[in-house]
């Protein structure tokens, strides 16, 4: 009921629902979920989820139709068959052009398998296919009436796999907490933070590698008290099983003592956690924004990222007047994390602040005028 779906909003993301929700709860999810197609998933996940769409049109037949994880072979359907409006808010292009780009190269990757990426022929079968899904993704994609991304990365790979002028791209980028995490209170100790979904693509091997590399390379008297603090949800099995194989090589690593997992951890143990964490990093290549990557600075951790996607192109902004920085291999975030444990606290200080500051831009009252701007023709 309602009253449920609110206490859960609000102990979950600190979210207070002002009016009802009606919930409809869709049958057909099998449909869209990855371990009901183990080959060819990325096409059959999409027709997939045509019925799934279908199934929530006739449940509750809406007027506009929005779109945010990424169901783009719904829109045709909701426009031409239900009538509706389709507004569309892309996180993260179900095809880009450097997945693309990977394969033709023949780069392992956590989406292509090595098998793949050995074979010339498989890799252009599968460099084929993509290409083939690009031409479909796109006709879809055009079919929405509105359409807003998250980050200037996710911009230009949808203005490009999807054939639309940039001007018709919105980048509108995601909501952060940052009121109520700008307000805790930085009492910091030697601690760094992790914060994302036990997933193969956030590369927390990286992190625990680059952790073990960091307390090697610090005197003993500092290392005994840095803390590696990864927290993270998990959405199934393999979920679970990628956490049990983290434990094992952290035991591997000789790291077991100064890593601690926070699996599925409430909100509040979230903020309590940020708020005595003196770094957070972020290890995904490619990431398309990286809302965590914010609330790390909101809360006044000095964000340690991968070089690449949002973090990249739109958060992070290194030099000495920046708010923090940015690697891409074990060593380099190794030494990013040394530098914030060795710096001087009036330096690591001022560049917490300055991060804090910069995390303005991304406030839950910028996105909403944002996106009241964006869809505001669309609505009238």
């Amino acid at each position: 009921g309602h009253a449920e779906l609110k206490e859960m909003v609000k102990k979950k993301f600190g979210v207070v629902l002002q009016r009802p929700v009606n919930i409809v709860l869709l049958k057909g999810i099998w449909w869209v979920e990855a371990k009901s197609w183990p080959r060819l998933t990325l096409i059959l996940q999409s027709l997939g989820a045509i019925p799934l769409g279908m199934e929530a049109l006739f449940a509750d037949p809406p007027d506009v139709f929005i779109d945010s994880m990424g169901y783009a072979f719904t829109y045709p359907f909701a426009k031409y068959l239900a009538g509706c409006k389709v507004i569309t808010y892309t996180h993260y292009p179900t095809v880009s052009t450097d997945m693309l780009q990977a394969v033709a190269s023949r780069k392992t990757a956590h989406n292509n398998s090595s098998r793949i990426a050995k074979s010339a022929v498989l890799s252009f079968l599968k460099s084929t296919y993509y290409r083939v899904f690009a031409v479909l993704y796109g006709a879809m994609g055009r079919c929405a009436d509105v359409v807003m991304v998250n980050s200037s990365w996710t911009q230009n790979h949808i203005a490009h796999i999807w054939k639309l002028p940039a001007a018709e791209v919105h980048c509108v980028f995601p909501p952060c907490d940052c009121t109520h995490l700008r307000q805790l209170k930085a009492v910091k100790e030697l601690r760094i933070i992790s914060v994302a979904q036990f997933r193969p693509e956030k590369d927390h091997k990286l992190q625990l590698h680059a952790f073990a590399a960091l307390l090697q390379q610090l005197p003993p008297d500092v290392a005994k008290d840095v803390r590696l603090d990864l927290v993270g949800g998990v959405r199934d099995d393999a979920d679970r099983q990628r956490v049990a194989d983290l434990r094992t090589l952290a035991v591997q690593l000789g790291v077991q003592e100064s890593v601690n997992f926070h699996v599925d951890a409430p909100y509040d143990e979230l903020k309590r956690l940020l708020s005595i964490s003196v770094a957070g990093i972020h290890t995904m290549w490619n990431e398309h924004f990286g809302i965590g990557i914010v609330e790390y600075m909101a809360s006044g951790c000095i964000p340690i990222a991968h070089r690449s996607g949002g973090p990249l192109m739109d958060i992070v902004r290194e030099g000495e007047s920046g708010m923090g920085m940015l690697a891409e291999t074990e060593e380099e975030f190794a030494k990013c994390m040394q530098d914030v444990i060795l710096m001087p606290k009036p330096a690591r200080e001022a560049m917490a602040h300055r991060a804090r500051e910069r995390s303005l831009k991304f406030t839950e009252e910028v996105f909403a005028e944002h996106v009241l701007s964006c869809t505001a023709q669309c609505l009238a």
